[in-house]
């Protein structure tokens, strides 16, 4: 249900988007790819989460559970915050990659912005989201 729910979402976004014109469309996939890429280590880190989470609770060592949750929060913070700094020190660098265009990259580099906050919140937001549903996954 929830990837119904995310890809019915973005579906919504492009058709939305696809009215304003042809640039801001390219801009919205370019995006759309810079937040799946970076967003991977994100996952990772959640998807982590939730395993080690279930095997500690699994051990009987809850009490350690809130120390692996943040430990693993910081891990994704800091490697997201790295990538975020080295997309917005080069954000021309990257995008390059999809479209040389000048007036491409210029109308895009807001939206690298927007998406790095994005980005640098959801690092531990999905770590702690994971930590929270990992004991409901049965054994």
């Amino acid at each position: 249900m929830q990837f119904v729910l995310s890809v019915s979402a973005w579906l919504l976004f492009y058709v939305l988007i696809e009215h304003h014109g042809e640039r801001e469309l390219a801009i919205s996939n370019t995006m759309r790819n810079i937040f799946a890429v970076f967003g991977i280590f994100t996952w990772s880190y959640a998807n982590t989460t939730n395993m080690m989470v279930s095997n500690i609770i699994g051990q009987q060592r809850q009490d350690e559970v809130l120390h692996l949750v943040r430990k693993i929060a910081r891990l994704s913070f800091f490697t997201i915050v790295v990538l975020c700094l080295t997309l917005n020190l080069f954000p021309a660098t990257l995008l390059s990659i999809y479209g040389a265009e000048p007036g491409f990259i210029a109308d895009a580099i807001p939206v690298v912005r927007t998406i790095s906050v994005c980005l640098i919140m959801m690092s531990v937001a999905v770590v702690w989201l994971n930590s929270i549903t990992a004991p409901a996954i049965p054994k």
